[in-house]
């Protein structure tokens, strides 16, 4: 089990708790509470909760979404850190006041009804990937090679020249 995915699970259940909580405190029954959940990698551990309010009609794709990258690129610098050290055993917990996502794909549209208000809790995982050395080859020059047997004909001409001394 990914490490993420129980700090998401956790908060998920307390947002789902705490909604249906108030809606039943109000006697309301025309609000409705999804979630859906995204993910990406980057530079450093951090979740991400976002609260988005739909007032019907309208649709939101909620469970699982895919490709979802956020704007501008994760950083503590849109984040107020709640909590986290920033290890993929314990990431970073954000609540920024606004997320903006682009190029997110999938999950399952849930229609929101006319007079009907909905609110989605986002959970976005962000987990660091450490960044791709690429090897580089060393450009060798033509005279390289010519130094290199220049200086073993040197070496052998030296010694031919000491064994003819002694």
């Amino acid at each position: 089990m990914k490490p993420g995915i129980t700090v998401r699970r956790i908060i998920v259940v307390l947002v789902g708790f705490v909604g249906a909580v108030s809606l039943v405190a109000v006697g309301a029954n025309n609000q409705t509470i999804t979630t859906s959940f995204s993910s990406q990698s980057g530079a450093i551990n951090a979740i991400y909760v976002a609260f988005e309010d739909l007032i019907g009609p309208g649709v939101v794709n909620v469970g699982t979404l895919s490709g979802c990258t956020l704007v501008p690129p994760p950083s503590l610098a849109n984040c107020s850190p709640a909590g986290g050290s920033g290890t993929v055993n314990d990431p970073y917990q954000c609540s920024p006041t606004t997320l903006v996502f682009a190029g997110c794909s999938g999950g399952q549209p849930f229609i929101v009804l006319a007079g009907t208000v909905n609110l989605n809790t986002h959970v976005h995982t962000v987990t660091a990937v450490a960044p791709v050395v690429t090897a580089q080859s060393v450009p060798l020059s033509p005279w390289v090679p010519l130094a290199s047997v220049a200086g073993v004909l040197l070496v052998i001409l030296l010694r031919r020249r000491d064994a003819t001394r002694g």
